[in-house]
């Protein structure tokens, strides 16, 4: 099953460094339908409306993004397609 996340500027401005639910990530992939999305500097967890687990390694870019927002750089909104196991 493949997620388009689309990170906005408004996850970016809501967004809590180094905070794995409510990163910029989290946040745009609760807004794709990703149920209590948990972000990591290496993957990305969530529930299904089933209550079943899945993950997904996350991409250089979004790895990349965190590693930055996490050091409070200035960042740019982007998008990344996830394929949950």
């Amino acid at each position: 099953m493949q997620f388009k996340i689309k990170v906005t500027k408004e996850h970016i401005a809501a967004g809590i460094p180094k905070d794995c639910k409510t990163c910029p990530i989290a946040l745009a992939a609760q807004d794709a339908g990703l149920l209590d999305a948990t972000v990591t500097t290496r993957d990305i967890l969530w529930r299904t409306p089933e209550s079943w687990y899945m993950s997904a390694d996350l991409p250089d870019v979004a790895r990349k993004f965190v590693e930055s927002f996490d050091a409070l750089n200035t960042i740019e909104p982007f998008e990344f397609t996830i394929e949950g196991t």
